[in-house]
């Protein structure tokens, strides 16, 4: 009887190992890497924005030569 019971308790323990396992290796690794694509694509545009507003306010000093001849 102590054979079988530590036999269950055994199988018991490696079927929660592997359940334990196969949701942090398939859906946690899923998670984080549409995390960090979603911080990355922010991260992107935000870029993008800033040098598009710096980019106005540099060209904004550069004269129009079509403005100037009138």
């Amino acid at each position: 009887m102590l054979l079988r019971e530590r036999a269950s308790r055994a199988l018991h323990d490696f079927a929660n190992t592997i359940v334990s396992m196969n949701v942090a290796t398939l859906y946690f690794s899923v998670w984080f890497i549409k995390d960090l694509t979603a911080m990355a694509y922010r991260a992107a545009v935000l870029t993008g924005v800033a040098m598009f507003a710096a980019s106005l306010l540099l060209l904004r000093r550069v004269p129009d030569p079509a403005r100037a001849r009138r």
